[in-house]
């Protein structure tokens, strides 16, 4: 039975796992609020929930806390997918193997080098702050130096990654899963993140 009380969703709007809820929430149509975050700490709203994990999204739905998007969705994929409601999670298998595939895919291996492509030209890029606080995150330089000096083996790793996905769907499929007719499924959720990127680095010129 689906919860009586509304979810929401503590997010900063270009996280990609921020962006894999989002989508999955849309998807389903399930109701929910959205609490805009800012992209470094401190996050007071979520503070005052008691909760102390740094990264984001966080969902609340009344006095439960869930942190870690795949625990989210999985969260969301139990919650909402009775009394008629069907979730969009894999069906069989195969299904399963790729949806798991993709997942940790776009999570582990393509998100690294997506940092490293982020244009230093970007105002967010240059802000002390934000430097200070992904160094901190990542045990890693973010000065302009220090990224350009990343980019160009992170665009030939990018590109990889882009020609990976295109030939999973070189065969003219319309959804990552293959099906035609029942829409997209949670395997096309976690595929869309690396379309993300590729909007941002086309837009670069890169």
């Amino acid at each position: 039975m689906a919860p009586s009380e509304e979810p929401i969703l503590f997010l900063w709007s270009f996280s990609p796992w921020a962006s894999k809820v989002v989508a999955y929430l849309t998807l389903r149509g399930i109701p929910h609020a959205r609490c805009e975050q800012p992209i470094t700490l401190p996050r007071p709203d979520i503070a005052a929930l008691g909760v102390k994990y740094r990264r984001i999204p966080v969902l609340s739905i009344g006095r439960d806390i869930y942190c870690d998007t795949l625990l989210i969705i999985e969260k969301l994929e139990s919650l909402y997918s009775a009394n008629g409601h069907h979730g969009i999670g894999a069906r069989n298998k195969t299904e399963l193997a790729l949806e798991k595939l993709l997942e940790k895919w776009t999570d582990v291996v393509v998100f690294k080098p997506a940092a490293a492509v982020i244009p230093t030209d970007l105002d967010l890029m240059k802000d002390p702050g934000f430097q200070k606080d992904r160094e901190e995150l990542w045990g890693r330089p973010w000065s302009k130096e220090a990224q350009e000096k990343l980019r160009p083996a992170a665009l030939a790793n990018m590109r990889e990654n882009f020609d990976f996905l295109e030939s999973v769907l070189a065969d003219g499929r319309q959804w990552i899963s293959g099906g035609e007719d029942d829409g997209v499924r949670l395997a096309d959720i976690h595929g869309k993140s690396l379309e993300i990127d590729r909007l941002i680095l086309m837009s670069r010129g890169a």
